[in-house]
């Protein structure tokens, strides 16, 4: 029992506590408050605390006695409340921005000509957010059109980079990331697919193809590479699936531009991304063979000696193809070299197409690579992680951390092809990313470069934002300091010179100009005026010849009318009169036989 008590007492404190509180903020229901919000409420005061107190006791000594609960009681909703509706604001008008005398000045556009030194290092603590997005906004599309590659195939890849002068023209440009090259090539070799042919025709005639495939053909023939007898190709539609799957692994344009070569023969498709079209081809020509099915009849396609051909024709073609487009991506057949294989292929490497298409035909040769190797086919190609990686740039925060377009974009600036091949790829720990960095800052200071402002690898892959921008901002400045004083050069030069004859060959050009101009007017009045008058006259005889057409069908079509209308006049009275006479003739043969049957009677 006295527990009980103690109980009971512990909760009336509480419950009084809990009122003290409501009375001070008014909570909307009971919940339990943080102690940030305790924090900034304004305790009351010692006396008024115990003033309440003592009230509570004396109300509650006054109410009757009620019996013990090991329930908690509920209190009362709380009514005090403090919240007093504020007046309605009046809706603010802004005449101008107060501060933009300030923000023009103290954030000024970095890549103007008379900024010299380094705003990203000097000047941040008065950058704001809005300022930092555009700047960024600039060297983004600067960089995406660095690592563009160029559409253009005549194009010089060895020809320096105007870095400077790309920057001024893709400024004013919408941001766009760049494509990738299986993008670009197929774009471009839309419309210039008949040069590719040609020129894969030529590489699959020359010796470096031509060679080992007449002997791996030879091979075939002869019957000392075959495919299991037990695999019918043609006729297991599993079996065609995988293979199916294996072939399309590869670039649908490498896979257009290999069968082509291969079968001498244009596949219409509707694009350099059809896989339909392609596969369509692929399961009539490569699978079956349609032309040579139907020199026979259907029981022919099922024959043993059909099975027999089908297995040559497929081995030959499979091996030629795989051949062809192994040499044609090392030797860069298509200039903006593409990845051989798409990105989501689970094989990119010619030769493991080559192995899991013997695993599922062929039998009994172990590892058909070396026994290829004896006439010269050796598959080669594997596509790396660099090859499908995609250098589009689209936040400088996260973009140039891992160091691998940062090192493309030295390449392009460097006229180098070495770097990338150094990279430490996928960069998926810090130090293989400092590394990169590394690299990239190394072929900078190889090539004389000066960069200022202690930035450092662990700085760039940290995701600093203010050294970020400002190794970019260095090297744009780099390339357009020149330019800004070889063009201040000049116009000086210009304005302290030939001002004056400048001005006054202006005045003497703008009077012959005007001079033309009256005369040009003039004369396109006097010959338009000549050619609306013939095209008044021809217009004239035009419109006559058509009404007279006009006349003519509408009175041959009245004059066929009438015809139509007589003859059928015509029609409707002989009817009639045949109708009488054939009456008249029936019925002076009904009355002679009734007078006859009456006289028989």
């Amino acid at each position: 029992r006295r527990h009980h008590l103690d109980r009971t007492d512990y909760d009336e404190e509480e419950e009084e506590e809990e009122e003290l509180c409501s009375m001070v903020i008014s909570p909307p229901k009971r919940s339990k408050m943080s102690s940030m919000s305790l924090g900034r409420m304004a305790p009351p005061p010692p006396k008024a605390r115990t003033a309440v107190r003592q009230s509570l006791q004396v109300t509650k000594s006054n109410a009757p006695a009620r019996p013990l609960s090991l329930k908690r009681p509920v209190p009362a909703a709380p009514t005090l409340a403090l919240a007093r509706k504020l007046p309605s604001e009046e809706k603010r008008i802004f005449l101008y921005d107060s501060d933009q005398h300030l923000k023009t000045f103290i954030n000024s556009d970095p890549f103007a000509a008379t900024t010299t030194c380094d705003p990203f290092l000097s000047v941040t603590m008065y950058l704001d957010e809005r300022a930092f997005e555009r700047y960024e906004r600039q060297l983004k599309k600067w960089l995406n059109a660095l690592v563009t590659i160029p559409a253009d195939l005549d194009t010089e890849s060895n020809k320096p980079l105007d870095v400077g002068k790309l920057f001024d023209e893709v400024k004013g440009k919408q941001l766009t990331l760049a494509p990738t090259k299986e993008l670009i090539s197929c774009h471009y070799y839309r419309s210039r697919l008949e040069q590719l042919r040609n020129a894969g025709y030529g590489l699959y005639t020359s010796e470096q193809v031509a060679g080992p495939l007449r002997k791996v053909r030879s091979a075939i023939e002869k019957k000392s590479m075959v495919l299991r007898t037990d695999r019918d190709l043609h006729l297991d539609l599993v079996l065609q699936r995988t293979i199916l799957e294996l072939l399309l692994c590869f670039n649908p344009l490498w896979l257009r531009l290999g069968l082509e070569v291969t079968y001498g023969e244009l596949i219409e498709l509707q694009s350099n991304r059809d896989i339909v079209g392609l596969s369509t081809f692929i399961v009539n020509r490569l699978f079956r063979d349609r032309y040579e099915e139907a020199k026979g009849s259907k029981a022919y396609s099922l024959s043993p000696a059909y099975a027999e051909y089908m297995k040559k024709f497929t081995f030959q073609k499979f091996l030629f193809l795989l051949f062809f487009l192994d040499t044609a991506k090392n030797s860069r057949l298509i200039k903006h070299n593409p990845c051989l294989f798409v990105k989501n292929a689970p094989y990119k490497e010619t030769r493991e197409i080559l192995i899991r298409f013997a695993s599922h035909l062929i039998a009994g040769i172990g590892d058909i690579t070396k026994h290829l190797k004896r006439f010269g086919y050796v598959l080669t190609h594997k596509q790396t992680f660099l090859d499908e990686f995609d250098y589009a740039f689209e936040n400088l925060g996260v973009d140039l951390r891992d160091g691998i377009r940062l090192t493309r974009v030295m390449e392009i600036i460097l006229l180098r092809d070495d770097l990338t091949q150094n990279l430490r790829v996928p960069s998926i720990s810090r130090l293989q990313k400092i590394h990169n960095v590394n690299l990239a800052l190394r072929a900078l200071e190889e090539a004389e470069y000066k960069i200022t402002g202690d930035i450092t690898a662990k700085d760039i892959c940290d995701g600093h934002r203010e050294k970020t921008l400002s190794l970019l901002w260095q090297i744009v400045y780099k390339f357009r300091a020149p330019k800004f004083n070889a063009a201040a050069n000049v116009i000086r030069g210009w304005w302290r010179k030939n001002w004056l004859r400048v001005v006054i060959a202006r005045r003497i050009e703008e009077k012959r100009v005007k001079r033309r101009e009256r005369a040009a007017v003039r004369i396109q009045a006097v010959w338009r005026g000549f050619r609306t008058r013939r095209w008044f006259r021809e217009m004239r005889e035009e419109k006559l010849q058509a009404v007279v057409i006009l006349q003519k069908y509408t009175r041959r079509y009245l004059a066929q009318k009438q015809a139509a209308q007589q003859y059928s006049s015509i029609l409707r009275i002989q009817r009639w009169w045949r109708s009488i006479q054939q009456m008249r003739t029936v019925r002076s043969q009904y009355l002679l036989q009734r007078r006859a049957a009456l006289l028989v009677q």
